[in-house]
C-alpha cells in the first residue's frame, strides 16, 4: 500500500492546474516536476494504462482494435490495445497513451473525452459503456 501524503485544497488546486486533462493525476504531475520516470507500477516497468480493468473484465484484450468515428470531419481514427492497458493509435508514432482522452487529446489537439469517443471496432459499444 502506498503511503498516504495530505495536502491542502491550495496545493490541490495547483496540482490540478498543472494536469493534462482527462489523463493525469496529481501523482503524476508531482513525478513530473520531480523530473521522476513514470512510477513503479503493477508490471514494475512502466504504468498500466486506463483500459487495464477491462482487460481483466474480458470487455477488451490486448490486440483489440478501436474507432473512433469522425463524420463531420469524414475522418475514422483507429487505435490498438496493449497488453498493459495503453492505447496505441495507428499513424501516430511514440509512447502509447495510458488513457483514451489522452489518446483522442492527441489526435484533435483540444481536450475531449475518449471514453465517450472510442469504440470497440468489432461491435462499436463504446469504452465508457464497457466499464
Amino acid at each position: 500500500m502506498a503511503p498516504v501524503i495530505r495536502i491542502d485544497d491550495e496545493v490541490y488546486a495547483a496540482l490540478q492546474d498543472k494536469a493534462k486533462a482527462f489523463e493525469d493525476t496529481p501523482n503524476d504531475v508531482m513525478r513530473r516536476w520531480l523530473g521522476l520516470q513514470d512510477g513503479p507500477s503493477n508490471s514494475g516497468k512502466h504504468r498500466r494504462g486506463d483500459l487495464m480493468p477491462l482487460i481483466r473484465s474480458g470487455a477488451l484484450r490486448a490486440g483489440s482494435q478501436l474507432v473512433w468515428k469522425r463524420p463531420r470531419k469524414g475522418v475514422v481514427h483507429t487505435a490498438e490495445v496493449t497488453p498493459d492497458g495503453c492505447i496505441t493509435i495507428g499513424g501516430v508514432e511514440g509512447k502509447p497513451f495510458k488513457s483514451p482522452s489522452g489518446a483522442a487529446n492527441a489526435l484533435c489537439g483540444y481536450q475531449v473525452n475518449g471514453w465517450t469517443q472510442w469504440a470497440r471496432a468489432a461491435d462499436g459499444v463504446l469504452l465508457d459503456k464497457l466499464r
